[in-house]
């Protein structure tokens, strides 16, 4: 009986190279901003915008139901006359722009 005996020698290199500006705010925009309640039967309130936002709703068609421009912390929307569903709503500020789900009761 023959046993063989192998050696393999693995040999790994990485290189991460960053160039040009990177703003932290721009990662973590999505973390920063809170839905509340999800889902929702009345009154949605989003926190956390920290400048000037354009805030916009969506239905599931890709159709603004709604867009605001505010410079508040908190923001507020009455959806007590829209369908039960689904709805997108964009934030957008400066450089970041992030998009949430919230469910219509």
């Amino acid at each position: 009986m023959n046993i063989v005996s192998n050696t393999f020698l693995i040999s790994y290199t990485d290189t991460v190279i960053c160039t040009g500006a990177t703003a932290i705010s721009n990662v973590s925009l999505r973390d920063e901003i809170k839905l509340f309640p999800n889902p929702v039967t009345n009154q949605l309130t989003l926190t956390g915008l920290n400048s000037l936002s354009t805030i916009s709703v969506k239905n599931l068609l890709g159709v603004n139901i709604f867009s605001d421009k505010t410079s508040n912390n908190n923001w507020h929307l009455n959806m007590d006359a829209l369908v039960p569903g689904i709805y997108f709503i964009t934030v957008e500020q400066k450089t970041s722009t992030v998009t949430l789900r919230v469910v219509k009761k």
